[in-house]
């Protein structure tokens, strides 16, 4: 079974090129994150496309998780969003559930993924709105270190928790 993504990377870095050359001879001006950005938009599309046509769950899972980053660079370049952990921290809590969501999307016979996907939204969008209460910011600032420093575990227990709960 051949697989394009050899074309698909291909492709992403012959448009991270051409845009890069044209910012060199300052044809257009943009920063080098809507420069990535604009390349892992290109790369996660059709990495997308032909992991749910093929089934290839971890290739989908990073394409996704690509994708938001990189709508997550443009969006911090473009609107001029100041680097705070309140941004990544909604950002990885959105983009971790947008992953969890196409997985279930991939097979939605695993409801597990869609409950997972729907806490980390859930939190995801709740997060905006708690960042902005006075006395509950020092509280977050500190669970988001902790995020900050811990999130390898968190992956880790993740993963155990998938492969445990895997029908064989």
């Amino acid at each position: 079974m051949k697989t394009p993504f050899r074309d698909i990377i291909s492709f992403a870095l012959l448009v991270f090129g051409i845009l890069l050359i044209l910012y060199l001879f300052e044809v257009i001006n943009i920063t080098y994150l809507v420069l990535l950005g604009i390349s892992f938009i290109v790369y996660s599309v059709p990495g997308v496309f032909f992991s749910l046509k093929k089934g290839y769950r971890l290739i989908l899972v990073i394409s996704t998780a690509i994708f938001f980053v990189g709508v997550l660079f443009l969006t911090k370049q473009i609107y001029h969003l100041p680097d705070s952990r309140e941004i990544y921290l909604t950002s990885s809590l959105f983009i971790l559930g947008a992953c969890f969501l196409i997985l279930f999307v991939e097979n939605n016979r695993e409801k597990k993924f869609f409950i997972v996907s729907i806490i980390l939204l859930v939190l995801a969008f709740t997060s905006v709105y708690i960042f902005k209460l006075p006395f509950l910011h020092l509280f977050f600032n500190k669970v988001d270190l902790v995020m900050l420093n811990g999130w390898s575990y968190l992956l880790v227990l993740l993963g155990l928790f998938l492969l445990i709960n895997r029908k064989k």
